[in-house]
C-alpha cells in the first residue's frame, strides 16, 4: 500500500503549535483528524469507530499494515481514506485554525463526552457524526421537545404563512424549532420561534464560520443568541450539496417530529423527510392546492405513506 502520514505526524505536528496531549486527549484528536480528512461523517468510518473507538480507528486506517487489514478486511477502506488523504500541513492548520476559535470562545466543540451532547444522534449508530461545532445554548442540544419544520426555498405566500403560524404555535406550547436556515419555509419557521422567545436549532451544512445562507447572516446570529447552531464540518469548510445531504439526517435525528410545509417534487426537504421515517420519527406533511408545483413533494410523500396529514399542530 502506498506511504501516507501516520498518526504519529499528526500528533507531532499538533504539538508544535500547542496542542499536545495535555490539552488534547487521543479521542479527540482523532475525532478532529477523521472529521478533517472525511468532511462529514462516513459509514464506514463510522463503524471503525463504533467498533474500536475513535483512536484506534485512526490508527488501523493510517498506520496498519496491509496484513493487520487483510484479517480485519479493512483494506478496501483504508486504501480509500489514504487515498484522499490531506497532506499534514494543511490538515493540522484546518484543526488548529478551529482551536484557536473554540480558545476565544467564539464556538464550542462537542464530542460525545461533552454534557451536552445530543444522544439523539445514537439513533444514527454508524452515521452519526464524530463531532459537533457549536455556537450558543448547547444544552438545548438535549431537548426532547423539539419539531423540525422544514420545507421549499422558494415558498409562496401560503406555505410561509403556515410555517410561522405552526413555529408559533409549537413555540408556544414549549418546542424548539429545528432546520437548516434556509431561504423560505426554514428561515420563516425560525423567525416565527425567535418572535416566540423559543431556542430554535439551525444546522448548518457547512462550517460555523461559513454561515449559509448569506442572506440569513442576521437571522443565524440571532439563532445563536437566543438558541444554538451546530455543524458537524470543520469551521472553514463551505457548504457542499453532500453537506446539505448530510445535515437532513441531523435535522431529522435531533426531532421527534419532522413537518414537511411546502416541497416540490425534487426538494432537499423530501430527503429530510426520509431521513426521519428511515429514524422511526413521526413525518407529517402539509397539504396545498393541487395546482401548485410547491406542493408536489408533499402530496408525495402523503401518497406514499412516508408522511401523515397535518393541518395544525395538534395532528
Amino acid at each position: 500500500m502506498t506511504e501516507t502520514a501516520r498518526v504519529d505526524e499528526f500528533a507531532a505536528a499538533l504539538e508544535n503549535k500547542g496542542y499536545g496531549s495535555e490539552s488534547l486527549d487521543n479521542d479527540t484528536f482523532a475525532r478532529l483528524v477523521l472529521t478533517t480528512i472525511n468532511g462529514t461523517s462516513n459509514g464506514d468510518v463510522g463503524h471503525l469507530v463504533a467498533d474500536h473507538g475513535a483512536y484506534e480507528a485512526l490508527r488501523l486506517l493510517l498506520d496498519a499494515d496491509d496484513d493487520e487489514l487483510d484479517a480485519a478486511n479493512l483494506r478496501p477502506i483504508a486504501e480509500a481514506q489514504r487515498a484522499g488523504l490531506r497532506e499534514v500541513g494543511l490538515v493540522t492548520k484546518t484543526i488548529t485554525d478551529a482551536l484557536r476559535l473554540q480558545y476565544v470562545g467564539s464556538i464550542e466543540l462537542l464530542t460525545p463526552e461533552h454534557d451536552h451532547w445530543p444522544q439523539k444522534v445514537g439513533d444514527l449508530r454508524s452515521a452519526q457524526p464524530l463531532l459537533l461545532w457549536a455556537r450558543g445554548d448547547t444544552e438545548a442540544l438535549n431537548n426532547w421537545r423539539t419539531t423540525s419544520i422544514v420545507g421549499a426555498r422558494a415558498a409562496t405566500g401560503y406555505g410561509e404563512h403556515v410555517a410561522m403560524e405552526m413555529a408559533a404555535d409549537l413555540t408556544f406550547r414549549g418546542q424548539a424549532i429545528v432546520n437548516g436556515g434556509a431561504y423560505g419555509i426554514e428561515g420563516m419557521a425560525l423567525r416565527a420561534s425567535l418572535a416566540g422567545d423559543g431556542t430554535p436549532i439551525a444546522i448548518m451544512a457547512g462550517g460555523l464560520d461559513r454561515l449559509y445562507p448569506s442572506g440569513h447572516q442576521a437571522l443565524l446570529e440571532r439563532v445563536a443568541d437566543k438558541g444554538v447552531i451546530i455543524s458537524e464540518q470543520m469551521p472553514t469548510m463551505a457548504p457542499s450539496r453532500w453537506g446539505f445531504q448530510q445535515a437532513n439526517r441531523l435535522k431529522a435525528a435531533l426531532s421527534h417530529s419532522t413537518i414537511v410545509v411546502e416541497a416540490g417534487a425534487r426538494s432537499g426537504a423530501m430527503h429530510a423527510a426520509t431521513q426521519a421515517q428511515l429514524l422511526g420519527r413521526f413525518v407529517g406533511a402539509v397539504p396545498g392546492p393541487v395546482t401548485s408545483a410547491a406542493s408536489a413533494g408533499c402530496h408525495q410523500l402523503i401518497k406514499d405513506g412516508t408522511a401523515k396529514v397535518v393541518t395544525a399542530v395538534t395532528d
